[in-house]
């Protein structure tokens, strides 16, 4: 938003800003820290996405008939068409998470990565999560939109970066998560019901929303901005890295939290659970999203698919060619 304002101006109606206008925004996105090197193509795919988001909304409210940053309908390569290349990203072996997780020291930090390496939950849902959210009888997590209060912060569940209320999925939890769940449960009636705050974090959250709702600033910031899903979070990823060198898990790739969550798809692909099932159980509203963990090959999937041809040959053995005349 203060970008788009930057460049056209907090005054212009936009009515007046057409496709062309579009593009050179798009092709005039430079790096803050004022280095020349371009923006790579991820980076400029997000602006577009939210740029898109922006003036989507401006169509549903009527503002304007059509979305300048919408693609063009020729197939030219253009700025408002930019593709991301995937980014590499660690994958965590279910060998690594498991050391991983003999040295976390709190049962409250193991139940979090459970729910995001067992069962695929983003940091900022996991963050959210309520006791009465989690069925161990059943088990199965539930993840559904919740309504703010005077002392708690809603949560909006969502979907590939937008809004998705109706987005809400139940997620199977695999059996070696539930002890630890179990006790975090238990524990969480000091903080509120949140499964991953600390009774003291829980404090500091509500202080936090109590002062977002006054529209003020709230914790370090110097002015005030509406509340996310992540802002729950507090201090993971730094904590999940150390985790990590303590396991001796090399980290040769680009780690975040949501690492957590890939490594979770991943598994599942290379275990052959069905496209559109994991989109259900990741909550994707396009397979297509999905798709990305089965075009990932490893070696381990290429053994994989030679010893499925050999177990389908297996004892079969081609009959001899006569030789001599047909």
């Amino acid at each position: 938003m203060a970008q788009l304002r930057e460049h056209f101006g907090k005054t212009r109606e936009i009515k007046t800003i057409e496709q062309r206008h579009a593009e050179t925004f798009m092709a005039t996105r430079k790096r803050k820290s004022g280095h020349d090197k371009a923006l790579s193509s991820w980076s400029l795919a997000h602006h577009l996405k939210h740029a898109r988001a922006i003036f989507g909304a401006g169509v549903e409210w009527g503002y304007l008939e059509r979305s300048p940053f919408a693609p063009p309908t020729s197939k030219r390569n253009t700025a408002l068409r930019i593709q991301p290349k995937s980014r590499p990203w660690q994958h965590v072996s279910p060998d690594e998470f498991l050391r991983m997780i003999a040295v976390v020291p709190t049962t409250r930090r193991r139940a979090c990565y459970w729910l995001m390496y067992g069962c695929g939950l983003r940091a900022g849902e996991v963050y959210n999560l309520t006791i009465d959210q989690i069925d161990l009888d059943g088990r199965r997590v539930h993840i559904e939109t919740r309504t703010p209060t005077d002392d708690i912060p809603g949560f909006t569940v969502k979907s590939e970066g937008r809004s998705a209320g109706n987005k809400s999925r139940s997620v199977p939890i695999p059996e070696a998560a539930i002890p630890d769940l179990t006790t975090a449960m238990q524990e969480a009636f000091k903080s509120g019901g949140f499964i991953a705050l600390s009774p003291e974090r829980f404090v500091l959250v509500r202080a936090n929303w109590r002062l977002c709702r006054e529209g003020k600033p709230w914790g370090d910031r110097e002015t005030h901005r509406p509340w996310r899903n992540a802002d729950m979070v507090h201090n993971l990823l730094r904590d999940t890295k150390a985790y990590l060198r303590k396991a001796e898990v090399d980290l040769t790739s680009p780690f975040t939290l949501h690492t957590l969550r890939k490594s979770f798809a991943q598994n599942h692909a290379d275990n052959g659970t069905p496209p559109r099932t994991l989109a259900k159980l990741l909550g994707h509203s396009d397979v297509r999203v999905t798709m990305t963990f089965y075009n990932q090959a490893t070696d381990a999937n290429e053994r994989e698919a030679i010893c499925t041809m050999d177990r389908v040959f297996a004892g079969k053995h081609p009959k001899q060619r006569a030789t001599g005349a047909c």
